[in-house]
């Protein structure tokens, strides 16, 4: 089985999303499942061994210049995301707000693959 696995960073960058996806990733190669990670090039470090990263194009002016991590993926990358979704079994979005799992999630709709979309939230 082949996943893609859709997060707007890799672990490196340091938040919840990202550490949890890597872990789950991680634990979803032990068990022998063939993991590709597409997430914003700029922190494309930290994914787990064994996993594949895609890193993609994308501009980081959000968190730069407003403080919250909101990564806009190129024209070119959100393409490139259509082959990744066609060439997987099965999409694993970790939330549902970012710019590239909404158009993973769009691209998976259009050639039927399934979806798990994780949400995730700060808190206690």
């Amino acid at each position: 089985m082949r996943v893609l696995v859709v997060t707007h960073y890799y672990p490196k960058h340091g938040g919840g999303i990202e550490i949890v996806a890597g872990e789950l990733a991680r634990r979803l190669v032990g068990r022998g499942v063939e993991v590709v990670w597409a997430a914003s090039e700029e922190q494309a470090h930290g994914a787990p061994e064994g996993v594949e990263r895609r890193p993609v194009s994308a501009w980081n002016i959000t968190e730069r210049t407003l403080g919250f991590p909101y990564p806009l993926w190129s024209p070119v990358s959100l393409a490139k995301l259509e082959q990744l979704v066609r060439e997987c079994d099965v999409v694993h979005l970790h939330d549902s707000l970012y710019l590239g799992n909404v158009v993973a999630y769009l691209w998976a709709r259009r050639h039927g693959k399934p979806v798990l979309a994780m949400g995730h939230s700060a808190g206690g």
